[in-house]
């Protein structure tokens, strides 16, 4: 052997052989510097993907209207049925921990560029573990504080600090269960993980209809996560001492467990094949419906949302309609005014179809400004790109604005519920001209190139959200203003996409 070959002399006869990186013992004092590094680099990454205002006045928004929801629900609603859903809401917790968990470990696109820098896969798997805590503690903010409306509805008295000192054991509970979870799956080929998923909803519709004990057993018992968390806010705090130690263990487990054979797992767990759609009925259905390529843009898009590419856009998507519940929120007023309940509605449909158009026009260009240069060269024209993103944002403000109208004829009051059909004749203009807007506005950003411009609609929006719901509670013809005021800024935003240059990669995403 050269003096210059990296490899060093062979073991001697007899000798034991050097452990595998996934059996190596504790780690030394350097692989602490290379966590510290893997944490500040994907901190950062998250910091500059999901970290900007937007997403912290959003989540504040979710809490306090889940706190305000669960605590309207708390007069009307049983409690153990309500403590059932909160048990069901945690346990949908977890089951997006454990798919997060799995896509960190074995399917995120950085491990590839990790693993080749010499980062061990303990230290993975440890940076995974901080990571997804952060997370799932986020996540379970809104749940917090639908608890704590609960409680002080139903109590009268404030939550006690124990339930959000519960919420910084359960987000590192939540994230070390996921990758336990993850790697046990991960350790069983394709074949099996379908069989176990089928035989886990095949389990689930026996606790519904077949075992009702079973299932109140598993939402209602004495270790349910919603009579838990309700015990947290009451002041039982010795929950919090088996929490702590459950914790400690789950998270030690995933430490040691989780790096052991990571790379045969990963191999396990990697796709077959090519096709990761996972939806070709939606882009046949799109493409039959619509001319091309309008079909074909509108389920490039909707499959993104499908594959989760965007997570703002599940929030977006799954979190609009409980904004519905206001309504009847508007209705209690017993010194409400017909056309007072008319623009109070028309409002929030606005700011729900402001919200849509954000999704489609704005935010899901900014996820995809990676990739923007494959559209930007293609032979589509400006209009063709507006109309399909218009008909997903517009289509998605039309469902709230039903919605929206079929709530109002339910009202209790005669005299209100009768401004169901001015509220469907307006709020239909309104959805159709706000989503518009956004779109535009969006399309004028994407072509400059200019994230933070794109951003800033929010509050451009907010003026034309805020004016037409006003003008459109007396009259749907009002919205004749939009198409007279805005056609212009219409036309110059669809030459300014046509026209401006394709920036190179590291000026667009900068």
């Amino acid at each position: 052997m050269s003096e210059d070959s990296p490899e060093g002399p062979p073991p001697a006869e007899g000798s034991p052989a050097p452990p595998s990186p996934d059996e190596q013992g504790p780690a030394e004092p350097a692989q602490g510097a290379a966590l510290g590094a893997v944490l500040r680099l994907r901190l950062r990454i998250l910091r500059r993907r999901y970290g900007s205002p937007f997403e912290a006045v959003l989540l504040l928004v979710v809490s306090l209207l889940a706190s305000w929801l669960l605590g309207k629900a708390a007069t009307k609603i049983p409690t153990e049925l309500l403590s059932a859903a909160l048990s069901a809401a945690c346990l949908a917790t977890l089951g997006v921990a454990i798919r997060a968990g799995w896509f960190l470990l074995y399917r995120s696109k950085e491990l590839v560029l990790l693993l080749t820098q010499g980062v061990e896969r303990r230290t993975l798997v440890a940076a995974r573990l901080i990571e997804l805590s952060l997370g799932a503690t986020l996540l379970l903010i809104p749940l917090l504080a639908g608890v704590r409306g609960f409680h002080v509805a139903t109590v009268g008295t404030e939550a006690d600090p124990f339930l959000w000192l519960a919420g910084l054991l359960l987000g590192p509970a939540l994230a070390a269960t996921g990758l336990l979870a993850a790697c046990a799956l991960a350790s069983l080929s394709s074949g099996p993980r379908r069989a176990l998923t089928v035989l886990g909803v095949c389990s689930l519709f026996v606790l519904v209809g077949v075992s009702p004990g079973g299932l109140q057993a598993l939402l209602l018992g004495p270790l349910a996560p919603g009579p838990v968390l309700l015990g947290l806010a009451a002041g039982e705090g010795r929950i919090l001492a088996p929490l702590l130690i459950a914790t400690l263990a789950l998270a030690f487990s995933s430490l040691a467990l989780a790096f052991r054979g990571h790379e045969a797992r990963r191999d396990r767990a990697a796709p077959r094949t090519g096709d990761r759609v996972g939806s070709p009925w939606l882009a046949r259905a799109l493409r039959r419906l619509l001319p091309a390529p309008l079909g074909a843009l509108a389920a490039r898009d909707l499959t993104l949302v499908l594959r989760g590419a965007a997570p703002r856009a599940w929030l977006i998507l799954f979190g609009l309609p409980f904004a519905l519940a206001l309504v009847p929120a508007f209705a209690a007023d017993e010194t409400i005014q017909p056309w007072q309940m008319r623009f109070a509605v028309l409002l929030l449909i606005g700011i729900m179809a402001s919200a849509s158009g954000f999704l489609f026009g704005v935010d899901l260009p900014l996820t995809r400004r990676g990739c923007m240069i494959l559209e930007r060269t293609q032979p589509l024209r400006g209009w063709q790109v507006h109309a399909s993103r218009w008909g997903c944002a517009a289509s998605y403000a039309l469902l709230l604005t039903l919605g929206a109208a079929i709530i109002v004829a339910r009202v209790p009051r005669p005299e209100l519920a009768l401004q169901a059909g001015h509220v469907l004749t307006s709020g239909v203009p309104l959805a159709l001209l706000v989503t518009h807007h956004a779109i535009t506005f969006g399309m004028r950003g994407e072509a400059e190139a200019n994230p933070a411009e794109a951003s800033g609609y929010p509050f451009t929006g907010g003026v034309v959200v805020l004016g037409f719901a006003f003008m459109l509670a007396f009259h749907w013809a009002a919205a004749v203003l939009y198409v007279m005021v805005w056609s212009g800024f219409t036309r110059r935003a669809l030459v300014i996409w046509e026209r401006s240059e394709v920036a190179d990669q590291p000026e667009a995403a900068a």
